[in-house]
């Protein structure tokens, strides 16, 4: 009887400030190394919405949580792990508001 080995996979996400319609760059990492990793926008179940690393992706005003499962030559899934929240934050202009003395 094989015993299966621990795998963990770190998500690391490129740039925790994104302006909307901009790139993300998601890049998964495993301990066990050469596996192909599958992407996700559930915890469990669907299928994958890409397969690859790093995973590039669009931010939208909505913040999205990406899920990747790692999985070996022998097509055995690890567990599913998180990334950070990817969300596009639109940019600010400064305004400056004075007020201007109105004598009556």
């Amino acid at each position: 009887v094989g015993i299966p080995s621990v795998v963990v996979v770190t998500v690391t996400l490129d740039s925790l400030i994104v302006c909307p319609g901009n790139d993300a760059t998601l890049t998964a990492t495993s301990v066990l190394g050469h596996n192909t990793f599958r992407w996700y926008t559930s915890p469990i179940g669907g299928t994958p919405v890409f397969t690859g690393n790093p995973y590039i992706v669009t931010a939208t005003s909505i913040p999205t949580i990406y899920w990747v499962e790692s999985v070996n030559a022998d097509s055995c899934a690890s567990p599913r792990f998180p990334s950070l929240p990817v969300v596009g934050i639109p940019n600010v202009d400064v305004v400056t508001v004075t007020q201007n003395s109105v004598m009556v």
